[in-house]
């Protein structure tokens, strides 16, 4: 039994029924060599590939965001990390120079001598900043 044995008449606007294989009118309609039917419906190629590119443009555009916003993330989280770090450098010179000035008065009260006058204060030590753009 065919195909068009089995199932009901066509409507008249379907495309590829009711006409014959070697109708010249039906460019996508072939037979293939055992006999079988092949209708090859024809699309507009402009247009999937104009939902291609205007999708590609949308998620290229939603990607740079992103990256933007993970960049600034990034930078600040980053910004505030050495930041923190310059301030735990300042608080561990300070701790230093406070162990420092200890251990001379401890050699100092062993000895048994004066204290010498002391230095002036010193000048606090030169540490880049690190300018934080998101202030």
């Amino acid at each position: 039994s065919s195909m068009e044995e089995v199932l009901p008449a066509p409507k008249p606007d379907t495309p590829g029924w009711g006409r014959s294989a070697t109708d010249p009118g039906e460019p996508g309609h072939w037979k293939t060599s055992s006999g079988a039917d092949v209708l090859t419906l024809e699309s507009s190629p402009s247009q999937p590939k104009a939902y291609r590119v205007r999708k590609s443009k949308t998620l290229g555009s939603l990607a740079q965001k992103t990256a933007k916003e993970e960049h600034q993330s990034t930078l600040k989280q980053m910004s505030g990390v050495a930041e923190r770090l310059r301030l735990l450098q300042i608080d561990e010179e300070e701790a230093q120079r406070l162990q420092l000035s200890r251990k001379a008065a401890d050699r100092r009260k062993r000895r048994g001598s004066t204290p010498p006058t002391p230095p002036p204060p010193s000048a606090p030590s030169v540490v880049p900043r690190i300018p934080r753009p998101f202030e």
